[in-house]
This record gives C-alpha cells, sequence and structure tokens, in this order.
C-alpha cells in the first residue's frame, strides 16, 4: 500500500489539482487511510486556493481594463474639449479666426480643382462701441452672441461663420458667387435691422454692414480674399451702414 500511495504521488498533475484524488481503496482506517485523507484535502485546500488566486487575477485584469478604458475615455473627452476650445470662440460659440482660415484653405483648394466660385462675406456690426457705452459690455456681449444665433439659422450647412474678434465676423461660401453671395447679404441685414435685442430693461437696435469678395484667380491666397472683403466693408461703412458693398463693383451695393 506504501508503494501504491507513493506511486500516486509521483503521478500527481498539480496543474490539474480537481482532477486527481488519491483514492487506493484502503480497507481499514490505519495511518495510511489517514494519510491518504489528509492528502486529499491539502489537495482541496489548494485547488480553492488555486480558484481564488485565478478569481482574484480575473478581478484584477477586469479592473485594469475598465480603469484604462476609462482613461482613454476621458483624455478621448479631454482632446476634444482641447480641440473645441482650440478653434472656437468663447463667447459666441462659432468658429474662430484660427480655425476660419484652416477651414478657408481647404475650401479654396477644392473650389480651384473644381473650378467653382468662393465667395467671402466680411461682416461688421454698426456703432458697436455705443453699445458698450451706452449699455455696458454685458449688454455688447449679449447682442454679439444673438447675433451669431441669428445669423447661424440663415446659413447652409456647408458655410463657414467665424468671429474674427470683437464685432467683426466672416462668412465664407463655397460653389457661391459674389453676386449670389448678395442674397444672403440682404437677408441678414433685414433680419439683423428688424430684431431687437433685449438687455434687462431695454432695447438695443443694432445693424449690420457687409463686405462681399470673389476669390479671383489661382494665386490669391485666403488672406488676399479677405482684404478685399474688408475693403468692401469699409466702403459699406463710407457709404452709410446697414448696407452691402462687392468688391471691385463700386455701382452695387444696398
Amino acid at each position: 500500500p506504501m508503494q501504491k500511495f507513493v506511486g500516486e504521488l509521483n503521478r500527481m498533475d498539480f496543474d490539474n489539482l480537481n482532477k486527481r484524488r488519491l483514492n487506493m481503496g484502503l480497507e481499514h482506517d490505519d495511518e495510511l487511510r489517514i494519510l491518504e485523507s489528509s492528502y486529499n484535502e491539502m489537495l482541496d485546500t489548494l485547488q480553492q486556493q488555486k480558484d481564488s488566486y485565478i478569481e482574484t487575477q480575473r478581478t484584477h485584469q477586469q479592473e485594469l481594463e475598465r480603469k484604462v478604458q476609462e482613461r482613454t475615455h476621458k483624455l478621448e473627452l479631454a482632446n476634444q474639449q482641447l480641440s473645441f476650445y482650440a478653434s472656437t470662440d468663447p463667447l459666441t460659440a462659432i468658429y474662430n479666426r484660427r480655425k476660419f482660415f484652416v477651414l478657408a484653405d481647404k475650401y479654396r483648394a477644392i473650389a480651384l480643382r473644381n473650378k467653382h466660385p468662393l465667395s467671402l462675406l466680411a461682416l461688421d456690426l454698426d456703432h458697436f462701441k455705443c453699445i458698450n457705452d451706452d449699455y455696458g459690455h454685458a449688454a455688447g456681449d449679449k447682442v454679439l452672441i444673438e447675433f451669431t444665433q441669428l445669423v447661424g439659422k440663415l446659413l447652409r450647412e456647408s458655410d463657414v461663420f467665424a468671429r474674427f474678434g470683437g464685432e467683426e465676423f466672416a462668412i465664407l461660401m463655397e460653389n457661391t458667387s459674389a453676386k449670389n453671395a448678395t442674397r444672403l447679404a440682404e437677408t441678414i441685414i433685414k433680419a439683423v435691422e428688424n430684431t431687437h435685442f433685449n438687455f434687462e430693461q431695454s432695447e438695443i437696435s443694432v445693424t449690420v454692414s457687409v463686405g462681399i469678395a470673389e476669390i479671383i484667380s489661382d494665386e490669391e491666397n485666403i488672406g488676399g480674399l479677405i482684404s478685399r472683403a474688408d475693403k468692401a466693408l469699409y466702403h459699406a461703412k463710407e457709404r452709410g451702414r446697414n448696407q452691402y458693398v462687392i468688391e471691385g463693383d463700386d455701382l452695387l451695393n444696398a
């Protein structure tokens, strides 16, 4: 019996403890029977410890994966927020000047490749300094916010609307000639003129002037287009404000 016991031990597979038990078929409750029983109890304990260790490792691995996923998600959100803040005007929540130039360069490349027109509207709220002086900067901020919301509802999904700073804005219109861009300019001018911006107990009236320019050659960059639209905007201001002017067309204004 002792030789059989030793042989069973030598054949023991410790990687599969739950499949191996000593069973020598002993008939008497002698010391060898007690040893066999104790050894099987030890195997059960080892198996329980092994199962517990495996479960702990599995739980730990799941927790690590959960934390990695959670941190990855937070990192993605943080990157999205950084991207949003880097490209968005903090007051009006539309594109800022930096993002506008990034998108405008892409629009220009597509327009030149497809030989489609590309137009820019430069907008400036008239006498905006008076609003800040008369009602305070909080009123001016509210007007800017509501102005962008009003204009945003009039735009196509493809139009790029950005705040350049202060009360200056720009709208880039793909596949649109300067002449066709006047329709949007007229709509914006009338909508702003007919809107009363409320601040506390006051109603604030605002008008907007618009300069329009269309890209004219493959050599012209976005900076040149903006410069010509600003020139047209200056003429709109010079002619009395609350109107638009197309750059290069001294006869057309509204």
